[in-house]
């Protein structure tokens, strides 16, 4: 589930152009300072690309953290 994690977070510095070397799986989904709605919208959308996967709103209002997006993205791909 790393590589799931460390994925989220290149895409997170293609998107904004900052490092995040401290996002871990327990980091709180809603709670990363600097991101902004539209740039959680941009990479739900490279995920969804990258792993040829949907996620709908429903899924996303159960996640709490980036180790539960890890685990969406695993049974999605599984």
């Amino acid at each position: 589930m790393l590589g799931y994690l460390e994925d989220i977070k290149t895409i997170l510095n293609d998107i904004t152009g900052a490092d995040f070397p401290w996002l871990d799986m327990d980091a709180p989904l809603d709670q990363v300072p600097g991101l902004s709605v539209d740039d959680y919208t941009l990479m739900l959308i490279r995920l969804e690309e990258k792993y040829n996967i949907e996620i709908d709103v429903d899924e996303l209002e159960s996640l709490h953290d980036f180790g539960d997006l890890c685990l969406l993205i695993v049974s999605k791909t599984a």
